[in-house]
């Protein structure tokens, strides 16, 4: 998955359709970022999404903000991790 500035933002992990109607209702994608094992996938709806080719699925800029978002929540989650684990070190 690529931003309309042509950057990568991770890969496409699953598709999500309307079962009634067969029309694409979200994109979930993962990032390719190593906080991705700290934060959830993104999923892209249907609105944020340019264009689709066999090879390439191009979402607006504004996917990357969100995703952003999400690795800083996840280096948030590792820094307390790390913190709560040498305190409990300090401790013994």
């Amino acid at each position: 998955m690529y931003t309309q500035s042509d950057e990568h933002l991770g890969k496409v992990s699953q598709i999500i359709l309307n079962i009634d109607t067969g029309q694409l209702v979200q994109i979930e994608v993962v990032s390719s970022s190593i906080i991705k094992f700290f934060a959830k996938n993104l999923l892209v709806s249907k609105d944020q999404i340019i264009s689709i080719t066999e090879d390439k699925v191009v979402v607006e800029d504004s996917v990357k903000k969100t995703i952003e978002a999400q690795e800083a929540k996840g280096r948030q989650v590792i820094s307390e991790a790390i913190g709560s684990a040498m305190n409990k070190e300090l401790k013994t």
